[in-house]
């Protein structure tokens, strides 16, 4: 999002989620298990969003 100028509405859902209750406020998503443990896989690890 910040690469792109973009604030966090306009790329997560927010408000009522329709199977009850609200999203939430996280902003990045965790790589699986799988992801983590494969040597060659890589990302950043910036969390800042």
């Amino acid at each position: 999002m910040r690469q792109y100028g973009r604030g966090a509405e306009t790329v997560w859902p927010t408000g009522a989620y329709f199977k009850g209750g609200t999203y939430g406020t996280d902003q990045n998503i965790t790589p699986s298990i799988a992801e983590r443990n494969n040597p060659s896989w890589q990302a950043c690890t910036n969390r800042d969003a």
